[in-house]
C-alpha cells in the first residue's frame, strides 16, 4: 500500500484485482450493491458500432439487467456519441428496455442520474418505474408542447419538478425523498418542491426509453449512455461526487467540479472528501484502485482520481517508459491521475 499525504490528511491507496465486499463500489465510489440498485453503462458493453442491444447489463452487482428480446424494439449501440463514448440510440417509435420486479426499489427514497440526449418537441421519456400500487409511480419525461424535462412521482397525486432542456448531450438527476423533490441538470439545482415521496409497493417494471403505463407512448428519440439509480437519498457530498464522475467522463461542465484532469484521465473517477457537513472516507467504484483509511479530512478537502482506460483487462502491462535503472520490469498500460 502506498501512503499519500495531501493537505495534512493521510489516505491509503490500494490496487485490487477484484472488488472489495465492504467498499463503496458505486459510481464515484458512492454506495454499494445495497443502495446502488441499478447501474447501466454503455461504455462497458464492448459492442461494435451499429449493434442491436438485447441486454443492457447492470454494473451494480445486483444483476438487474435491462432487456429487450424483440429485435424490432432493440435500441442500437452507437460509438462516439458524447466525448467519444458510446450510448444506446432509441428510435422514437418502439425501442424500449425493461427490467422486471426489483424489490429494492420499494424504498422511501429514490435518486437517479441519466446521461442522455433527446430530440426537441416530442413526447418521450428517459426513465420510468411502475408498481402494483401505481403503474407510473415515478419517472422523467417531456411533452411535445415545450422542452420541459419533467420529473414526477405519484404520492398519491402527481408531484412535479422540471427544467427547460436544450436537447444537447447532458446529464440530469432527480431525488424523491421524505421532505423534498429536487431535479438537477449537470449539477445545477433547477427545481425543488417541498413534498413527501411515499414508497411504491409491488415493484414490477423499470423502463428506459419509454413510459411504464403504455408501451407505445413517450418513446425516446435520442440516446442514453448511462443510468445510476439508488434506493436512498444521496447527501450533497455524495451527489457532488457522482456529478464529478459523470462530468469528467463525458466532458460536461458542472458547478461543483473538484477534478482538473478530465482532458487526459476521465474514466471511472472515484473520490473521498468532506464538504463541511458530510464526509466520505472510502471509495473504490468498479476499478482496481481503492481509497481508504482517510484521516483528518477537513471541510473542503477532496481527493479524486480517474484513469485513461488504457487496457482491456487489469493485467495488461507494457515495458514502455520504464526507467533504465530497473530493467526487466513492466508497468500497467492504464495510468491514473490524482487531484
Amino acid at each position: 500500500m502506498k501512503l499519500l499525504q495531501l493537505k495534512y490528511a493521510v489516505f491509503g491507496m490500494t490496487l485490487f484485482f477484484g472488488l472489495s465486499a465492504v467498499c463503496q463500489t458505486g459510481a464515484a465510489g458512492v454506495g454499494n450493491s445495497t443502495n446502488n440498485v441499478v447501474w447501466l453503462d454503455a461504455h462497458v458493453l464492448g459492442l461494435t458500432n451499429g449493434s442491436a442491444v438485447s441486454v443492457f447489463s447492470d454494473q451494480s452487482g445486483n444483476g438487474n439487467d435491462l432487456t429487450q428480446p424483440t429485435s424490432s424494439q432493440q435500441p442500437i449501440f452507437n460509438t462516439g456519441l458524447i466525448n467519444g463514448l458510446p450510448g444506446l440510440t432509441f428510435d422514437g417509435l418502439n425501442d424500449l428496455m425493461d427490467a422486471t420486479s426489483i424489490a429494492a426499489l420499494e424504498s422511501d427514497d429514490i435518486t437517479y442520474f441519466v446521461v442522455y440526449e433527446r430530440s426537441l418537441l416530442m413526447d418521450q421519456a428517459l426513465i420510468y418505474a411502475g408498481y402494483t400500487s401505481e403503474n407510473d409511480k415515478w419517472g422523467t419525461y417531456c411533452n411535445p408542447a415545450n422542452n420541459r424535462l419533467i420529473s414526477k412521482h405519484k404520492s398519491p397525486t402527481n408531484k412535479v419538478v422540471y427544467f427547460d432542456d436544450a436537447g444537447t448531450p447532458s446529464f440530469m438527476s432527480t431525488q424523491f425523498g421524505a421532505t423534498q423533490t429536487r431535479t438537477y441538470q449537470q449539477g445545477t439545482l433547477e427545481a425543488s418542491l417541498t413534498t413527501s415521496y411515499t414508497a411504491g409497493t409491488g415493484h414490477q417494471l423499470l423502463r428506459i426509453g419509454g413510459y411504464t403505463a403504455n408501451e407505445t407512448a413517450y418513446i425516446l428519440d435520442g440516446f442514453i449512455s448511462e443510468v445510476v439509480l439508488y434506493n436512498t437519498a444521496l447527501n450533497d457530498l455524495e451527489r457532488i461526487m457522482v456529478e464529478n464522475y459523470l462530468g469528467a467522463k463525458y466532458n460536461l461542465s458542472i458547478p461543483t467540479d473538484r477534478y482538473s484532469h478530465q482532458a487526459t484521465h476521465n474514466i471511472e473517477l472515484i473520490g473521498i472528501g468532506n464538504d463541511g457537513t458530510n464526509s466520505q472516507t472510502t471509495a473504490q467504484g468498479k476499478g482496481i484502485v481503492e481509497f481508504s483509511g482517510a484521516t483528518s479530512l477537513d471541510a473542503g478537502d477532496y481527493l479524486l482520481a480517474a484513469h485513461t482506460d488504457g487496457f482491456s483487462v487489469p493485467s495488461d502491462t507494457t515495458d514502455v517508459d520504464i526507467p533504465a535503472s530497473i530493467p526487466n520490469h513492466v508497468r500497467f498500460q492504464r495510468t491514473w491521475r490524482v487531484d
